[in-house]
């Protein structure tokens, strides 16, 4: 792989929402460098996850 590009994926925050016909958000996930993580409906998505994604990519 070309180390230019190796770079740019180690420094990508890739993110996964799943969402229903309406809209709503049902799972999240992030993975940034090594680090990742998923989110499961029945917990605040908006205030929990995004605060997690802020520190995954601290």
């Amino acid at each position: 792989m070309d180390a230019r590009f190796k770079d740019l994926l180690d420094r990508c925050l890739f993110l996964d929402l799943e969402t229903g016909p309406g809209g709503d958000i049902h799972k999240i996930g992030a993975v940034h460098g090594d680090r990742s993580f998923m989110r499961d409906p029945g917990r605040s998505i908006a205030t929990i996850a995004f605060r997690d994604i802020l520190r995954l990519t601290a």
